[in-house]
């Protein structure tokens, strides 16, 4: 990729946080789950880390989503297949989530 293109479609990180109702942890974990593999299949797709919550009390999970492009983030999130998952989620989440997306710079090495 020259870097004129990079700076025209850089890579990409998305950071979802989602709070989840209490007594719906199994299913949100299964949602994300299939959520997980699906963009895995996507081009482009670089990997997904998942940071649980670590006291009983906090409800908010942080997904992380990383992308060689953000062409290719873009494919992802329009797709159909995202789009079914996600309403899946929407039943048990207690917050509208937020989401941070960060562009990488190809300057560091």
């Amino acid at each position: 990729m020259t870097q004129l293109h990079q700076k025209e479609d850089p890579p990409v990180t998305v950071v979802v946080s989602r709070q989840v109702k209490p007594g719906c942890e199994a299913a949100f974990e299964e949602v994300i789950s299939g959520i997980t593999a699906a963009a895995m299949t996507y081009e482009g797709h670089l990997g997904t880390n998942i940071f649980r919550p670590s006291d009983p009390q906090d409800r908010e999970y942080k997904i992380i989503f990383k992308f060689d492009r953000a062409s290719n983030l873009r494919r992802w999130e329009e797709s159909e297949c995202r789009r079914i998952l996600v309403f899946l989620i929407m039943f048990v989440l207690r917050s509208v989530s937020k989401i941070l997306l960060t562009l990488r710079s190809s300057n560091l090495k």
